[in-house]
């Protein structure tokens, strides 16, 4: 009867998620001389990221080991390191 995700946390994250799109857009936006408010930027997402993804280690990363297949999540894992890899080599490009 109890959900396995608490709604309260779905909100969470999905509103973490709308702030680092927003933030991301005002960082492309935002002129290279700016060093003072693109510093605030970073700052800010900095932030945002670090607790979104402890909320991820400790909520989700577990849920998922007990509900999905053990080669579901390799799969997935992998899938995360490649995508990882592209975005990295693209912004060095």
């Amino acid at each position: 009867g109890k959900p396995l995700i608490e709604h309260r946390f779905l909100q969470e994250i999905s509103e973490e998620h709308r702030d680092l799109e927003h933030l991301l857009k005002l960082l492309l936006n935002i002129s290279l001389g700016a060093k003072d408010e693109v510093q605030a930027l970073v700052v800010q997402i900095r932030a945002i990221l670090k607790a979104h993804f402890e909320k991820e280690a400790a909520a989700l990363y577990p849920l998922a080991e007990k509900v999905v297949h053990a080669t579901t999540l390799l799969r997935l894992g992998a899938d995360m390191e490649r995508r990882k890899t592209e975005v990295r080599d693209a912004t060095e490009a």
